[in-house]
């Protein structure tokens, strides 16, 4: 027996491209029953149920909605990455993932021991404060987040992430003299 509803059709449907072509399909089908037999109805029917339960399992996977600090920032210290849902980290055999530079140098460091997970979030902190003005990258490989839920379903692709250190700001003071008569 197999059930969805309408919402989740839906819904799936927006997501996973290959679940609109079975239903398009299906509905040619039922559309032009003269042109179709009973096998093509049973096959569009099991495509159907076959790209539904894929949908399902990566509506399960998460995914990045949000990393902070999303203006720049100076010093750059934390970085907190937000998921879609509930995660857990695996980390496996990765025990650093690094921010790297403009130049491509490694610029600071996250230790994924020291990694703070907390709900639907994931805070990093850089082992040494950078405060070099700049764009740095960093990339959480696959597989090291899963769903807290379902640890089955995993983070499917590395993700890769920016982040901006603001410019150095500077005081200006002045000291202004009296106006002079003359």
């Amino acid at each position: 027996e197999f059930s969805i509803n309408a919402l989740e059709v839906k819904n799936i449907t927006k997501a996973y491209e290959p679940v609109a072509s079975a239903v398009v399909e299906l509905n040619n089908i039922n559309k032009n029953t003269d042109n179709y037999t009973a096998e093509d109805y049973n096959a569009a029917t099991a495509a159907i149920k076959a790209t539904i339960e894929i949908a399902r399992a990566e509506a399960k996977r998460p995914k990045v909605v949000n990393v902070t600090p999303e203006v720049p920032v100076r010093p750059l210290q934390n970085i907190t990455v937000s998921f879609t849902t509930k995660v857990a980290a695996k980390w496996g055999n990765i025990t650093n993932i690094d921010l790297i530079d403009a130049e491509g140098n490694v610029a600071g460091t996250m230790k994924t021991e020291k990694a703070k997970v907390q709900a639907n979030t994931v805070m990093f902190t850089i082992d040494k404060s950078i405060d070099v003005m700049g764009t740095y990258t960093a990339t959480i490989p696959a597989g090291c987040i899963t769903n807290a839920d379902e640890a089955e379903y995993a983070l499917a692709n590395d993700f890769t992430f920016n982040v901006e250190v603001a410019p150095e700001t500077f005081a200006v003071t002045a000291e202004l003299s009296p106006a002079v008569e003359g």
